[in-house]
């Protein structure tokens, strides 16, 4: 059964390319998981919208905690900030291995 993990961002363009890359390395590994790049102001739509197992904050939005608290609480979804340097480098392996650490 596919997960599905949202990450947020404060647009959702440069979590756009992050995601791309985390899709190759998904399909490469032939994982069940769909990625879905959401922007800062339409986060509380989008997770009405979708039945999301996790979400991952970038570093610009980790003021958000509180609104993510609210929003997964009662599903007891996780969620974390993703680590500032592994989204500087856009480094897809260390951020999907987290999110995956999420869904354990």
């Amino acid at each position: 059964m596919k997960k599905t993990i949202l990450l947020v961002c404060t647009t959702g363009l440069t979590t756009n390319i992050l995601v791309a890359k985390m899709q190759k390395l998904i399909f490469a590994n032939d994982l069940p998981l769909e990625l879905i790049a959401v922007p800062a102001t339409e986060l509380e739509r989008e997770f009405a919208q979708y039945h999301a197992d996790a979400l991952l904050l970038s570093p610009q939005v980790r003021y958000l905690r509180p609104v993510v608290e609210k929003l997964v609480q009662d599903q007891q979804i996780p969620y974390e900030v993703i680590n500032m340097a592994a989204y500087g480098m856009m480094d897809e392996v260390r951020i999907l291995n987290s999110a995956c650490t999420l869904l354990e």
